[in-house]
């Protein structure tokens, strides 16, 4: 009867030590994720790899920064949301008109 009383306890308490692990792992995920999204940082035109829009042209240096994206490695910098939606949905095509315009 001990025995069974000691294994009980013993399951129970790997149980435990089991669901306070993975909350700690939760509580971290969730404040990464609040870190990552509550965060700012500053971008200056100086930055990117152009200092302009480059599906608009907007000249960064005189307009903010609403967003970013990496792509290739490459930081760029959109003056609106509207810019980065279209750049992302093809950036191979808005970096070769942006590219050609500038040429």
């Amino acid at each position: 009867m001990k025995s069974i009383l000691f294994l009980v306890m013993f399951l129970m308490l790997g149980l435990f030590l089991m669901s306070s692990c993975n909350q700690e792992k939760a509580e971290k995920t969730e404040m990464e994720v609040t870190a990552d999204t509550s965060s700012a940082m500053y971008i200056s035109a100086d930055m990117l790899t152009y200092p302009e829009d480059v599906t608009c042209g907007m000249d960064l240096h005189k307009h903010a920064i609403a967003d970013t994206a990496i792509y290739e490695g490459q930081l760029y910098g959109f003056c609106s949301d509207y810019c980065k939606s279209k750049f992302k949905e093809d950036p191979k095509a808005v970096l070769a008109k942006y590219e050609s315009e500038k040429k």
